[in-house]
């Protein structure tokens, strides 16, 4: 999509029309703004009000991340507390479980053969834990420890049967890692040719048997490793900056096959857009100043319930630290 710029330089007219009479000059150069003014609010990002999101009655200092349903279960929710413990928020019931494990960054969720998994930074022994989620408030899970550096926030997708594990290395470059079987006991790393902004993380997410990751560099950037042959490619989207990682997840039902979510670079509105992953770009754009985040979202896939496609579901922690939970910023299928 092209983009057209605002410019204070008043438009040359070709000679033609410079010999002409003022008042014929006067309308074309009328007639030339006003189709410059129309092309340049079509390729405006499209602004609305907010979508409609209810508090879940809890709070957070850090991103949460979601899960859309897990064998029946339904939404579940997993929040870094402002006290700094981990939780598991299991909507459907209106049951939060403590975890009583501390953790400076946000925790990830994810499900793995029908049960809930999560990971978080353990910063005592300095590992990611990776564990299967409690149903119900325990005195601290046993987790299998992965002695890996990083400065932000672990992630887990699911994809082909296997449970990966992601996060941001703390090497000059900050390269992004990943490790599969981490619900097993998983011992290899695979290092991507991609590096992130230090600090600021990344999601995953899969389709078609691929593992997609969104980071910034401060731009957007979406890669895609696929499994069987071990490659690795990416993109760089668009100029739109983000100081925090894009959230992205399967819109399955659509057109498009993908939604990104991000904050703002420098304000705290929500942007959304669709990622067509065969043209390798983005496609439109809104922003919503009545939903605001200083951290990333967390999007869920469109996953059908009951044979009914749900809608991809959102949730934010606003800047009022109260953590918002709503269901699809597009029409899906």
């Amino acid at each position: 999509m092209q983009t057209f710029k605002a410019s204070s330089e008043r438009p040359t007219l070709p000679p033609f029309f410079k010999r002409t009479s003022v008042r014929w000059g006067t309308c074309v150069l009328v007639l030339v703004t006003a189709l410059a003014a129309v092309l340049f609010s079509a390729s405006l990002p499209t602004h609305a009000a907010g979508v409609p999101v209810t508090s879940i009655g809890h709070t957070s200092s850090a991103e949460p991340s979601i899960v859309s349903d897990c064998n029946g279960s339904g939404p579940v929710i997993a929040y870094r507390g402002t006290n700094g413990e981990v939780y598991i928020y299991y909507m459907n019931k209106n049951v939060n479980v403590r975890t009583y494990q501390d953790s400076p960054y946000a925790p990830a969720i994810a499900c793995y053969n029908k049960k809930l998994w999560y990971a978080f930074w353990e910063p005592v022994n300095k590992v990611i834990g990776v564990t299967e989620a409690p149903a119900a408030s325990t005195s601290g899970s046993i987790y299998t420890p992965y002695p890996v550096s990083t400065d932000s926030a672990p992630v887990l997708t699911t994809c082909n049967g296997v449970l990966y594990l992601g996060w941001e290395g703390t090497d000059s470059s900050h390269h992004l890692h990943l490790m599969k079987g981490v619900e097993t006991n998983a011992d290899k790393t695979i290092t991507l040719s991609a590096t992130a902004q230090a600090g600021t993380g990344l999601s995953l997410t899969c389709f078609n048997n691929q593992v997609y990751v969104s980071w910034i560099t401060p731009y957007i950037n979406i890669g895609v490793y696929n499994p069987a042959s071990g490659s690795f490619s990416s993109s760089k989207m668009s100029s739109d900056t983000s100081d925090h990682h894009p959230a992205i997840s399967i819109t399955s039902g659509n057109t498009y096959s993908f939604q990104v979510a991000w904050k703002g670079k420098g304000n705290t509105y929500l942007n959304t857009t669709w990622y067509a992953p065969t043209d390798k770009k983005l496609i439109g754009k809104t922003y919503y100043s009545s939903n605001t985040t200083p951290y990333s979202p967390g999007l869920g896939d469109n996953v059908p319930i009951g044979g009914k496609y749900q809608g991809v579901p959102v949730v934010y922690t606003g800047t009022d630290h109260e953590i918002y939970y709503g269901t699809s910023f597009f029409a899906v299928g």
